[in-house]
């Protein structure tokens, strides 16, 4: 029987739910490797479906509809007349069907990489899924067609197409797969988050066709072809190979539009300005990608594509929240994004990241408690995980967020929990090796070490680290992220006063970093420097640490201005080292410049008190005693006492008394 196609009776299915129709097809489809592995993964296509909206105690209802299949004369297929939505599912099962899926597998098993077989599997199971769920969008579109006498309407055609133009797009990551080298493959699980959802295709108000993919062209098609390809790889690879294309992209969209300015020319250069950002944020470039997104929203308004801008402007405010100075703006821009989203609807993967950026937004510009609210629902709104576990990546990335967040607001217990939650969830679905595991771990080891239990944060952040090394090993672009790893490793170190592993590690970071020219590079070596300078200051390095000082006060004015926190911090630490090397004409200027700028938010810190302290001791020496020298001295005791710093207060009483060091 299985030479034939399998077809259904009209008389009683009529009575059958289209969604179980099609589960019950599928558990009969002559090729094993369509049917379902499983009862359990049949019981998950029944939850997955049009049912899925209603209370799950229902489950169990459509499950003794599946067993009583047979006395609806369903279960057993008639193979005498034809069902006309057979075919529908033929394209997609051509590039995107099972063998196609096993050979996607195979190319991750063939890297003999620790994560590769993991990742291979839920690549093959997560477009496995996705085909699935298109099948029975598109079968759908063809049976409510046929039950209208096989008359076409406006509707029906938009539900087409709109899915015809999702199936090009996944195509286009199916060819993405085949031809990636091991550095996009390792990046597999972002584009499985942002495969587009079936579901947005049908109902009364299916998504719109792209303005971009409107032109018939020989031209307009190899750019579209060429977009569809490089949208993927701008969701995960930076490197220089890629943004050359995206360059190329970009200027073959401007000479089109230049040639013929029609809206859909104008989308797809908008398009191809998008996604050059995505490429340029990724490889540290966020001014150069501001501005492309910025001309890229600025296109959309022009032509009224409201969801191609809103596509941008949430591209925009990611970047904003990631640039150093740039989080109010961020945050506008985002909640603009999302007023626009709310009107003109967006894939739920865009929907999640302006959020997500908002969050980040919000705790750029101190607003803790904001960007963990919006952090917590987010969280609440993935469910079960079993509905959907393409999306369990995502919901690691949002746990990572919401234990850095919680570490900000002071509550390391909160952060480990958090972070320990996402890396179960990334060790559940790609296993303990694969690199998105380091983040969590980073995040476990910073909030260990808050608490206190130094060896469990070194253990944490060494494997962070040791991931990320992995990473860079295979070509993929994760020097930030070690170097902030190596930071954290440094500081643990410092604190418990292995003065040469901590030095060691701030060393590797900064060679990691030494000719990134960015703004968040050029402040992330500051800080380095910075740390590197205090290490040296607490082991009795005076010269070492005056360098580093002097060092970190330029980087961080460079990327932040002379009048951000670390850089005031920075020059703080220059003239005190100054004080201790006993070179007080050199360091009355960056101490009084200090205090002039010194930040609210270090108010009646030790900090403050060091530098009134040496400020204290600068002026007397140059310029005698007075009542100033006298206030200044006495302002840092107090603060040192209200610290409960107990030597260091003691050391100023000592010097107001006028007894000698």
């Amino acid at each position: 029987m299985f030479e034939k196609q399998i077809e259904y009776p009209k008389e009683s299915a009529a009575a059958v739910p289209r969604w179980l129709k099609r589960a019950i097809l599928r558990g009969l489809s002559p090729d094993p490797r369509d049917r379902f592995p499983s009862m359990d993964a049949l019981l998950d296509a029944l939850n997955r479906h049009p049912t899925r909206r209603r209370r799950r105690a229902q489950t169990a209802a459509a499950a003794t509809l599946v067993a009583g299949a047979v006395a609806l004369g369903f279960a057993v297929p008639s193979l005498g007349q034809v069902n006309p939505c057979a075919d529908v599912a033929d394209p997609a099962q051509v590039e995107l069907g099972a063998e196609a899926r096993s050979e996607l597998r195979a190319r991750f098993d063939g890297l003999g990489q620790p994560w590769a077989k993991a990742l291979g599997a839920e690549v093959e199971g997560g477009v496995g899924i996705w085909v699935g769920d298109w099948v029975e969008a598109r079968t759908e579109v063809c049976e409510l067609r046929h039950a209208h006498g096989g008359h076409e309407t406006a509707l029906d055609t938009a539900r087409v197409a709109c899915l015809e133009e999702q199936l090009d797009r996944v195509e286009g990551l199916g060819q993405v797969l085949r031809e990636a080298d091991a550095p996009t493959l390792l990046e597999a699980e972002h584009f499985l988050v942002a495969l587009p959802d079936p579901d947005a295709c049908l109902g009364d108000a299916p998504a719109q066709v792209a303005l971009s993919r409107q032109a018939q062209d020989e031209r307009s098609r190899g750019l579209v072809s060429e977009l569809d390809q490089l949208r993927w790889l701008a969701l995960a690879a930076g490197s220089p190979s890629l943004r050359a294309r995206t360059r190329d992209l970009v200027a073959g969209a401007e000479q089109l539009d230049q040639l013929d300015q029609r809206p859909s020319s104008k989308a797809l250069l908008a398009e191809a300005l998008i996604v050059d950002a995505e490429v340029d944020s990724l490889v540290g470039e966020g001014a150069e990608a501001a501005t492309q997104l910025r001309e890229a929203a600025r296109v959309a308004e022009r032509i009224g594509a409201d969801g191609l801008r809103a596509w941008a402007k949430i591209d925009l405010g990611y970047v904003l929240s990631e640039l150093p100075g740039h989080a109010p703006e961020a945050v506008e821009t985002l909640e603009d994004a999302g007023a626009l989203v709310e009107r003109v609807g967006a894939p739920w993967h865009r929907h999640l990241r302006q959020r997500a950026s908002l969050a980040m937004a919000y705790r750029a510009t101190g607003e803790l408690d904001r960007a963990a609210e919006l952090l917590t629902e987010l969280e609440a709104e993935f469910g079960d995980s079993q509905a959907n576990p393409r999306r369990e990546s995502a919901r690691a990335q949002v746990l990572a967020m919401a234990a850095r967040v919680a570490l900000e607001r002071g509550e390391p217990e909160q952060a480990l929990g958090h972070a320990d939650r996402a890396l179960r969830t990334v060790e559940a679905q790609l296993g303990p090796s694969h690199p998105l595991a380091a983040s969590p771990l980073g995040i476990r080891g910073q909030a260990l070490t808050k608490l206190g239990r130094t060896d469990e944060a070194r253990e944490a952040l060494e494997a962070a680290a040791a991931l990320r090394r992995t990473r860079l090993s295979q070509g993929s672009g994760a020097e930030r992220q070690l170097a902030v790893d190596l930071l954290n490793l440094g500081n643990l170190e410092s604190q418990a006063g292995e003065a040469e592993a901590a030095a060691r590690h701030y060393g590797e970071a900064l060679g990691l970093l030494a000719d990134r020219e960015g703004e968040a590079e050029l402040a992330m070596r500051g800080l380095l420097h910075f740390n590197l300078g205090v290490d040296h200051q607490i082991n009795g390095r005076e010269r070492e640490a005056l360098a580093s000082y002097r060092e970190a006060e330029r980087l961080t004015s460079a990327a932040k201005g002379p009048r951000a926190p670390l850089s005031v911090l920075a020059r703080m630490g220059v003239g005190s080292m100054l004080v201790t090397l006993e070179r007080f004409s050199e360091a009355r200027a960056p101490l009084e410049s200090a205090l002039a700028d010194w930040p609210a938010s270090m108010a009646q810190s030790p900090d403050e008190a060091e530098l009134r302290f040496a400020l204290a001791r600068t002026l007397t020496r140059l310029d005698g005693a007075s009542s100033r020298t006298t206030e200044l001295a006495q302002s840092a005791r107090a603060i040192y006492a209200e610290a409960e710093f107990g030597p260091q207060a003691e050391a100023v009483e000592r010097w107001l008394a006028g007894e000698p060091g």
